[in-house]
């Protein structure tokens, strides 16, 4: 949520941060039934920290959202789409910051998505596993530029 907090406190402007897991126990149950006893204390850790931090988030006009973004619908997760018409943002002006853990693939191959953005005034994607999808960036990229937006992008290499 530092992102999200930033934004806030440089812009005045409310945020809706959208994220299923943030307080999913049964991440903490899975990494338990796997052996991984160490990861389920430090998500255990992480899970009390979260709820003491969510305490505060109002005061940096955050809503907490317990959803995520698909390419469809489905419990926990919504389309893009969705989110718009069920949040009434699209008359809104919107910075969307999407960061999945490697499910933006599967968002940006619902070419609704891409339908969507025109009141998205600047787009982060955090795209996760380059070195296996850098095609699928590339053709995500491709596709974003050709629609009538205009564009600018950086790229860091990390590795």
């Amino acid at each position: 949520m530092e992102f999200e907090k930033a934004f806030n406190t440089y812009t005045n402007a409310p945020v809706l941060a959208f994220d299923p897991t943030m307080k999913d126990i049964n991440v903490f149950k899975n990494k338990i039934l796997k052996g991984r006893l160490l990861d389920a204390v430090k998500q255990l850790r992480w899970l009390f920290k979260w709820l003491r931090q969510e305490k505060n988030l109002a005061k940096y006009q955050i809503n907490f959202i317990q959803e995520g973004i698909s390419d469809k619908d489905i419990p926990s997760y919504k389309t893009f789409k969705t989110h718009i018409e069920g949040y009434q943002l699209a008359n809104k002006k919107l910075l969307l910051k999407i960061d999945v853990d490697g499910a933006e693939f599967l968002v940006f191959k619902n070419i609704e998505i891409y339908n969507q953005l025109d009141n998205v005034i600047q787009l982060i994607i955090e795209f996760h596993d380059l070195d296996l999808k850098i095609k699928e960036v590339h053709d995500i990229i491709k596709k974003l530029f050709s629609y009538p937006y205009t564009y600018s992008y950086s790229w860091q290499q990390l590795w």
